[in-house]
């Protein structure tokens, strides 16, 4: 997977919002980071190696993405 396409998934599950810019760089860290932490089963160490990708591809095609808006819609 490239960089912008993480990123892309990232910003998909609302932790990236920096621009899609295929460099890693310090939000793309952080945005890695949280969601290997709250994914769970990750060493959140902010580097999107297989098993990150992996990850994400599962979160996407699970819905995460409307867990969260789910969430955020109890939280107004």
């Amino acid at each position: 997977m490239t960089i912008k396409q993480i990123q892309h998934l990232l910003a998909y599950l609302g932790y990236y919002t920096g621009a899609v810019d295929g460099i890693w760089g310090n939000q793309s860290t952080s945005a890695a980071s949280r969601f290997q932490r709250e994914y769970g089963g990750l060493t959140a160490d902010g580097i999107a190696g297989e098993k990150t990708q992996q990850a994400l591809r599962k979160a996407v095609a699970e819905g995460m993405q409307l867990k969260q808006e789910e969430e955020n819609f109890w939280d107004h």
